[in-house]
């Protein structure tokens, strides 16, 4: 997997991304829109009021097929698992669900993104390396795992944007 040196720590290995993954399974087709994940979410809404991403409060959450709602913590968390993912389609073509938890159905998934859409990530992920110490995550997080999550994000917004 391309992204293996992201996923798995602060991307990839949280709560959040496991709600994540739970809703790519819950998507019952393989290319997704993350303009669908926007909306589905609710992050488009958060997204669309200023410095709202920093905040998350009980914004951001799904209702599954069965009729669970799941929450998501941290719009940050969310913001930079997309990213992975979609830097993961770029360069592979699609991923397959199981490589990202091995309990789930092996299912090649493709990330698409519009423009617009692009530029939410590479916004949001610019934002937070700039001003990380104004974000809620913060409350979870010692200086150190911040600063460490901070880089990770970072390093996977040049790749994903500036290469």
């Amino acid at each position: 997997m391309y992204i293996e040196s992201y996923w798995g720590s602060y991307i990839g290995g949280t709560d959040d991304s496991l709600t994540l993954l739970s809703l790519l399974e819950d998507f019952e087709k393989d290319e997704i829109g993350l303009g669908e994940i926007f909306a589905r979410t609710g992050l488009k809404a958060l997204e669309e009021r200023a410095s709202s991403l920093r905040m998350t409060g009980d914004a951001l959450r799904f209702t599954n097929r069965e009729g669970l709602e799941l929450n998501f913590y941290y719009a940050i968390d969310l913001i930079g698992d997309l990213a992975a993912l979609h830097l993961e389609c770029l360069r592979s073509g699609s991923v397959n669900l199981q490589d990202l938890d091995e309990g789930l159905e092996a299912r090649n998934i493709r990330l698409t993104a519009s423009s617009e859409e692009k530029e939410v990530l590479r916004a949001a992920l610019l934002d937070f390396a700039e001003h990380a110490k104004e974000y809620d995550i913060t409350e979870v997080m010692d200086e150190t795992s911040l600063a460490e999550f901070r880089e990770e994000l970072k390093a996977l917004r040049l790749e994903l944007f500036e290469s």
